[in-house]
């Protein structure tokens, strides 16, 4: 997949951003889906786009993207819902982490409805996402 970095100075780091990010599991793009809050000291829920073992049992087929769907994606992927992680937002902001973008609404919601339905979510995060979400969609008046 290609990325193209954004200076990331002047971004906030919010719901539907998505950043290339290295840890344990390799370089991917992660995407953010849910805020504990607003605030720049708060927490955040990110899933992780991967192109490996696409035919592979262990392939979630519950969000595929193909070439095109955002920008920087130019492979069939998918979204690894079973390493979704919990970070601090000002851990997005470190100088080895680059900011790409905001990915589209529709894709966001996607990935949204997917956490709830996929069954390699764990309870924990299902629930954890659910009051996140639904505390946005509240103060949002969605």
């Amino acid at each position: 997949m290609k990325y193209f970095p954004v200076n990331k100075l002047c971004v906030e780091v919010q719901i539907g951003n998505c950043y290339n990010i290295k840890d344990i599991n390799g370089r991917h793009y992660h995407i953010v889906v849910a805020e504990s809050s607003e605030k720049e000291t708060g927490m955040v829920m990110l899933v992780y786009l991967t192109s490996a073992n696409m035919n592979g049992r262990w392939c979630d087929q519950t969000t595929i993207f193909t070439p095109g769907d955002e920008h920087f994606i130019d492979k069939k992927c998918w979204i690894k819902y079973q390493t979704i992680t919990i970070r601090n937002k000002q851990e997005l902001l470190r100088p080895e982490i680059d900011f790409l973008g905001k990915i589209n609404q529709t894709n966001l919601e996607r990935i949204q409805k997917g956490i709830t339905v996929s069954e390699h979510v764990s309870r924990q995060n299902r629930e954890l996402f659910v009051e996140w979400h639904h505390g946005h969609l509240l103060k949002h008046g969605r």
